[in-house]
């Protein structure tokens, strides 16, 4: 496993996305597909503002980070282009994927879901992605469905690589764009977002053993617990024959 970058090593942004790339373990989630062990993450911001009674929105500005490290970029066409890199970089493909968690991917999920071509799509509810596997090889889930705490709890329950979501420093009512210039506190509360995100993948990364083992919800977690103490001094049949019966 990637030694990862603590929080405190990592305060600004990198300035491109060779700056933050790392060795990769790629490990075996099924017979038929591996997933990077290693925590990465994606946000963006957005306004939202009426025209002529119709209301809009436009993203302005996002985060990626990898192995706790993070770049920023202002437009979808500069993410593409960091998506490249990287599949370029880890070879990624359908059997060879890497995870990317977005908290509250229903969100970000309905600006990008025309750009990609899917593989699957798997959804909880309506507009409600859990994950979503594109055909180059990049697998986004959803981190809120999967920690159920706001960016702000999530951080207040980390243990070892401690960060805290910024409050206050984005005032959301102003009307912000492409070219609208960011001062550094407000870059500050992105970035911060964005490594909120990443230490909690790697603390469950390394609680859990890896991330194959990881659950898609928050709910996983107890089916996981239930099938450990089922399975115990028994086999996986004779656990679906007690169930069954």
């Amino acid at each position: 496993m990637v030694k990862y970058n603590s929080p405190t090593n990592s305060e600004n942004f990198f300035p491109t996305i060779n700056d933050i790339l790392c060795d990769i373990e790629f490990v075996r989630k099924s017979k038929k597909h591996k997933i990077s062990n290693v925590a990465s993450v994606f946000d963006i911001e957005a306004t939202s503002f009426y025209d002529n009674g119709e209301k809009r929105a436009c993203m302005y500005a996002w985060v990626f980070g990898l192995n706790g490290r993070c770049i920023r970029g202002r437009t979808w066409e500069e993410f593409f282009e960091v998506l490249d890199v990287l599949k370029k970089t880890y070879n990624l493909s359908l059997k060879n994927r890497l995870v990317i968690y977005i908290h509250n991917l229903s969100y970000e999920f309905q600006w990008f879901r025309k750009y990609f071509e899917w593989e699957k799509v798997f959804s909880v509810d309506n507009r409600k992605p859990l994950y979503a596997v594109t055909k180059c090889g990049i697998e986004f889930r959803c981190s809120y469905l999967l920690s159920g705490y706001s960016l702000s709890v999530l951080g207040e329950n980390l243990t070892k690589y401690k960060v805290r979501k910024k409050v206050g420093d984005l005032d959301y009512s102003l009307m912000r764009h492409t070219k609208t210039k960011l001062t550094d506190k407000e870059w500050g509360y992105i970035l911060n977002d964005g490594l909120v995100v990443m230490a909690h993948i790697q603390e469950e990364i390394e609680r859990l053993g890896g991330i194959k083992n990881i659950p898609l919800t928050k709910t996983g977690y107890v089916r996981e617990l239930c099938k450990e103490k089922c399975l115990k001094g028994t086999d996986r049949w004779t656990f679906i024959d007690t169930i069954k019966s």
